[in-house]
């Protein structure tokens, strides 16, 4: 496993979020083919047909009081989508564990998307956020 700390740590230094690259063994095959069997494959499907790849398998794993990720953009912008991704909750997410926020319409034009790397507050402002509070089994889907 590929593990990196993510944002920030808690006041007695230890971290509080997980990116665990996972590898695609058979455990996690058959994993991804339950999930793509219902309506996640449906959306995957209408959105890249039969020749999507997949790229990646990770487990975000936060610690409750986790603090959010950092905003940012996941690619570079492109006038079409290059990568989705879904988020698959596999426990109760809820406020308390630094969940996701997700800015619609960053991804329309590379100055939107650029705004996301600002380290200020400001870059925010007046953009209204989803944060993903997702019950066990429930996807995001975004690109």
């Amino acid at each position: 496993f590929q593990t990196q700390v993510l944002g920030a740590t808690s006041d007695d230094g230890a971290a509080r979020r997980y990116d665990v690259r996972l590898p695609f063994d058979d455990t996690i095959e058959a994993a991804t083919r339950t999930l793509l069997a219902g309506p996640l494959g449906e959306i995957v499907d209408a959105l890249v047909g039969d020749g999507a790849e997949l790229w990646e398998c990770a487990a975000l794993i936060s610690e409750t009081r986790a603090p959010p990720q950092a905003v940012h953009a996941d690619t570079i912008w492109d006038a079409a989508p290059c990568l989705f991704t879904a988020f698959v909750a596999l426990q109760d997410v809820d406020d308390t564990m630094g969940p996701t926020f997700f800015f619609p319409g960053t991804h329309a034009s590379p100055e939107l998307q650029d705004a996301l790397d600002d380290t200020s507050p400001e870059c925010l402002e007046g953009r209204d956020a989803a944060v993903a509070l997702l019950g066990a089994g429930d996807a995001a889907v975004y690109d």
